[in-house]
């Protein structure tokens, strides 16, 4: 997102009170892109295309990709552990009958 003012976080304060999101960050950019030859600070391709933004949306993908695995392994040893859980239910009701005796 860009900004009207110097302060980014005076456009979108809003965001921080109503709890969208914990903090809001505003980084210098400087915006050197040129259409058909002609320079225009304004354009938002501009800030798209710069070395700050890339920056910061590789850490934000890098970090958000890092946790979207963590979150997949731990999932994937929970469910490991509750179909182990399971199996074992299973095998010891086969070892009990109806009555609770111990199956002949």
């Amino acid at each position: 997102m860009t900004s009207l003012e110097r302060s980014f976080s005076n456009d979108f304060s809003d965001m921080l009170s109503l709890g969208l999101v914990e903090e809001i960050t505003g980084y210098e950019v400087f915006n050197f892109f040129r259409s058909e030859g002609v320079l225009n600070v304004h354009a938002e391709y501009g800030y798209l295309v710069n070395e700050v933004t890339a920056r910061l949306v590789r850490d934000w993908w890098c970090a958000r990709n890092a946790r979207e695995k963590a979150v997949g392994t731990a999932a994937r040893y929970l469910f490991g552990f509750a179909l182990k859980i399971d199996q074992s239910a299973e095998a010891l009701a086969a070892v009990f009958d109806e009555g609770g005796r111990i199956a002949s």
